[in-house]
């Protein structure tokens, strides 16, 4: 691998990690595929933050069929409120 190639490589890299720093992991979805998103946002009104969604996939892992949903938001400071307010959802079953 040349020095042009590395840099590509470590850019791409960058970005991912940039990307990923914004995903929200929300665990254990009993609901829809067609009705995710409103579930999603009705979580977030419960918690009263204000948020844009960019992107939302199911997680599958090991085969398992673990009700996990990853949530891309579109800035940092969203997740960082998600984050301070999310204890306004213990002991609430959603």
């Amino acid at each position: 691998m040349d020095g042009k190639d590395k840099k590509i490589g470590e850019r791409n890299e960058w970005r991912e990690k940039k990307e990923r720093k914004r995903n929200i992991i929300i665990k254990e979805l009993n609901i829809g595929e067609r009705e995710i998103e409103e579930k999603i946002k009705e979580i977030m009104e419960r918690i009263e933050v204000g948020m844009k969604i960019e992107k939302i996939r199911k997680m599958e892992a090991n085969r398992q069929e673990r009700k996990w949903m990853v949530v891309m938001l579109e800035s940092l400071e969203d997740k960082r409120n998600i984050i301070r307010n999310k204890w306004k959802l213990k002991g609430r079953h959603t």
